[in-house]
């Protein structure tokens, strides 16, 4: 099982040892430095806006965050999802793309190959620290 604990920008360090964190901070050396594990270490940077975060881990990992602004969601989601996926909702579109865009990091695929496709992992949301507006999700 992946232990995950998200990082504020700022933290020194941590005693705990975690297979995978995720940083809320635009330096990845800083990042580096206070993960745990040193060596075969991955990681995965997603930005949005003025939000950057890092998922460093053990283990491959892909890490997606998305601003939640207003877009014409039925159009896109007709382009990029199942037919079964079509939506016009802002929250349903937004955990959606970002699941998928995680996943298609995680797989170190291309994301119009995955889009269309089911996801087999299991995906964390990333609710802590990140502002109201901005969804996230962590697949390890």
């Amino acid at each position: 099982m992946t232990e995950v604990i998200f990082a504020n920008k700022g933290i020194k360090e941590t005693s705990y040892t975690p297979t995978t964190m995720v940083f809320l901070s635009d330096d990845l050396e800083d990042c580096l430095r206070i993960f745990p594990w040193k060596k075969n270490v991955y990681w995965n940077k997603s930005d949005t806006g003025d939000v950057t975060v890092y998922a460093v881990s053990k283990e491959p990992v892909g890490v997606d965050i998305e601003y939640k602004k207003e877009r014409p969601f039925e159009k896109i989601s007709r382009r990029y999802f199942h037919t079964h996926e079509v939506t016009n909702n802002k929250e349903v579109f937004y955990d959606l793309w970002c699941k998928k865009e995680a996943y298609t990091k995680w797989k170190r695929g291309k994301i119009a190959e995955n889009m269309k496709a089911n996801i087999d992992r299991p995906l964390i949301r990333l609710k802590h620290h990140l502002p109201d507006n901005v969804v996230g999700y962590l697949c390890t």
